[in-house]
This record gives C-alpha cells, structure tokens and sequence, in this order.
C-alpha cells in the first residue's frame, strides 16, 4: 500500500523518489516497531507515560493479530513510523462504539524522522482502509494538551467530536476526533 495524492488529501511534505512507503508490519518489523511507538511517547509524554501503557505501546505482535498494523518505511525499510487500524468498534483494541466508525490507534513516528509528513502519510492510510471497509467515519483520539496532534488532524479534516472524550483513569482525558468519511 501506497499513500496516494488526490484531492481529498493535503499533499504531504516532499518525499523525493518516493522514498517513504507505508505497507502492513511484517513479523520481523515487530521489535522496531515496538521501539517506535515507545520512544515517540515517551518523548510526548515524559514522566506521564505509564508502565502499564508502556507495556501496550510494546505489544505489536498482540496488536497485529486483532487490527491492522501498518509502518511507514525509508527507501532502506528502516521503520520510522506505526498505526494500528481499527476497522470495526467491536474491535478489543477499540476506544469508541460507534458502529459504523472505523479508528485508528497507536500512531507513533520515530522523533529524529518527525516533521517529514509521516504521520500524514499513516493517517492517510487508514483514512483509504476506513473508505474500503465503508465506514461513516474515522475516529481517534488525542491526550488534550497534544496541541501539535490536534493541529495535525485538524489539518487533515478531523474535526473535534466531544461525545468520543474520555477519561481512561483520573486527571488523562483523551479528546475525541473524528473525520467524515461520506
């Protein structure tokens, strides 16, 4: 799978000859992608990420065989960057229950290779996966003072949707986004 430019999508930063593709994790991308995820929260969340959240963010191989996961490699196949696709609300990994929603979860990109339209590229990705599976919408959410998260998907079409917040223990409130997909 390939990230498409169309009109539906802002076009990401320069990518000359291609060199970033996002395709399914294979098995042997697991370790890295684990490292991925781990290394870009930690780095947004410092002292906030928690061990037990830590331990999930590790839990690729778990993930691969309940959702979708996708990376998003160089021209060498080094891992940059993860997400994990959700097609469906019924899903284990699922944080909503709308039942025509498909959400996507775990977007991490390596911090040395940010600001190259990775995360663009990913979020792209399962915006195209949602449309294939003919979901109504494709739902995320976001700690509420990500402020650069929430400038990203405001960027590329998600709009703030209040019924989706929610406080998975005291004091973390995640927001609720959502991109229409009809």
């Amino acid at each position: 799978m390939t990230i498409r430019a169309d009109h539906r999508h802002p076009t990401p930063p320069a990518d000359p000859a291609g060199a970033i593709v996002v395709r399914p994790l294979r098995p042997a991308d697991h370790e890295r992608a684990a490292q991925v995820r781990e290394g870009a929260y930690a780095h947004e969340l410092g002292d906030r990420l928690r061990e037990g959240y830590r331990a999930e963010l590790r839990d690729v191989a778990r993930h691969a065989e309940l959702a979708q996961v996708l990376v998003a490699v160089d021209a060498s196949d080094a891992l940059l960057g993860t997400v994990t696709f959700l097609p469906t609300h019924d899903n284990p990994l699922s944080e909503h229950d709308e039942p025509r929603a498909a959400s996507l979860r775990f977007l991490a990109v390596d911090p040395s290779a940010q600001g190259q339209g990775i995360a663009q590229r990913l979020v792209r990705a399962c915006e195209d996966l949602a449309r294939e599976h003919a979901a109504a919408r494709l739902v995320l959410h976001v700690l509420s003072d990500n402020h650069r998260a929430a400038r990203l998907y405001a960027h590329l079409g998600f709009v703030r949707d209040r019924d989706l917040d929610w406080e998975p223990f005291p004091g973390l409130v995640l927001q609720g986004w959502a991109l229409p997909l009809r």
